[in-house]
């Protein structure tokens, strides 16, 4: 049974999913990109305290008396966290979280990270000719290039 232009479009639109409000989602992430920004750090930090003191989100629940859903929407880095909020976090784990540091073990993961792709690339570059290997490496970015401000809370 052959199916008309009609009833194939038909079929399809009945299957699809509704569009979505993707771009009102992108308007907002730029139009709140600076606390966000903030947010996603506090939310970092407080889960780099966590696993330092060998925490799980629950225990800070309990420690604050707020439900673990409630901890979870804070480490994902899109709640606008008050300056009370923060406070009893700061309070609960004995941290400033808005102490903010480039020298984290995360930045060294990456940058480890980065020299094991330099290290595969040269390997994959050897079986290529010399000036295939030039034009592969010249994409590689060296970290030792670049420096880092060690004070991001400026």
């Amino acid at each position: 049974m052959t199916m008309t232009r009609e009833e194939i479009l038909a079929n399809l639109n009945s299957i699809a999913k509704p569009s979505t409000s993707w771009i009102e989602d992108a308007r907002y992430r730029v139009e709140n990109q600076d606390w966000l920004i903030l947010s996603q750090k506090v939310a970092l930090n407080i889960l780099r305290t966590l696993r330092s003191q060998g925490k799980k989100q629950t225990d800070l629940a309990e420690a604050l008396k707020v439900s673990p859903q409630q901890v979870n929407k804070w480490v994902k880095g899109k709640e606008n966290f008050t300056l009370e909020t923060i406070g009893k976090i700061n309070a609960a784990l004995g941290t400033d979280m808005l102490a903010f540091k480039i020298d984290t073990p995360a930045t060294v993961h990456i940058v480890q990270q980065f020299d094991r792709t330099e290290e595969w690339a040269h390997r994959a570059t050897r079986s290529y000719s010399n000036e295939n290997k030039k034009s592969y490496k010249s994409k590689i970015i060296n970290f030792s290039d670049y420096s880092f401000p060690t004070n991001l809370a400026q």
